[in-house]
């Protein structure tokens, strides 16, 4: 569901916290929200101004009395932020005390605030503009009701229509070279087609296989098989042979007696 972003009653400055509309559904792990001191877990992080142009970022964590406080984010942590009209994004690292540490190696206090400034970090975009004042607070935590917001499923219904399918995932969505090449139902319809066009062409080579296997049967039978037809022509014509082989001896035999006889 989408993280929910509010600000503290508390607050005295004019600043306002949006989330991104891009952002995805953010996977809130324990790491994130692990108090060492109790073994308890929270789901909030806790930005908060210790300067009007520094933004201090820490976990909200229970404690066994009912109580709460602040944490510092886990080492490794990376968060990303870019300035109002900035084409890039810079990084900053938790070190193991807890700072942020930009790509220089320098400490800082918290994340360069300007108007309108972008940040992300665990898969959370969102934005801060106004003019906060010192101490003021903003929180992000789960929206377990997922209340007045719809994105989601409106983002998946969009799905439908979107090129998802064949192409490059790297960060910048706005790339050409990152959309897909075809949507979901697309691509569905190019497998569809493939596998008939592909299973006919199947059929049509084991039918003309098919056809080949009968040849060669055939000529197999008339170079080692019985013709019935041609045996019982051949029996016919012997068999007349015979008889008029045999006529012709019984001729002889009837002249050879009558020249005996008149002798």
């Amino acid at each position: 569901m989408p993280f929910d972003t509010k600000q503290a009653e508390t607050n005295k400055g004019s600043g306002i916290i949006t989330q991104a509309k891009s952002t995805p559904v953010p996977v809130f792990t324990k790491q994130i929200f692990f108090n060492k001191d109790t073994g308890l877990y929270s789901s909030e992080i806790q930005l908060s101004f210790v300067a009007p142009n520094s933004l201090k970022v820490q976990t909200l964590v229970n404690n066994a009395d009912g109580t709460t406080k602040t944490d510092k984010l886990p080492q490794g942590t990376e968060i990303y932020y870019r300035e109002a009209g900035a084409k890039t994004e810079s990084k900053l690292t938790v070190n193991a005390n807890g700072k942020l540490v930009d790509k220089d190696g320098k400490e800082l206090d918290g994340i360069p605030y300007s108007q309108n400034v972008s940040i992300s970090l665990y898969g959370m975009g969102f934005s801060i503009s106004g003019q906060p004042n010192n101490n003021d607070v903003f929180s992000i935590g789960n929206n377990d009701g997922a209340i007045t917001d719809s994105r989601n499923i409106l983002a998946i219904g969009e799905l439908q229509n979107k090129n998802t399918v064949g192409g490059n995932t790297i960060r910048d969505e706005n790339s050409a070279n990152d959309r897909g090449t075809t949507t979901l139902q697309g691509a569905y319809s190019e497998m569809v087609a493939l596998i008939g066009t592909r299973a006919q062409k199947m059929y049509i080579d084991a039918d003309t296989q098919s056809t080949v296997l009968q040849n060669a049967i055939d000529n197999k039978q008339s170079l080692v098989g019985v013709n019935l037809n041609e045996e019982y022509v051949n029996m016919v014509k012997y068999q007349q042979a015979y008889q008029a082989a045999s006529k012709c001896i019984e001729t002889a035999q009837i002249m050879f007696d009558s020249i005996i006889a008149s002798v």
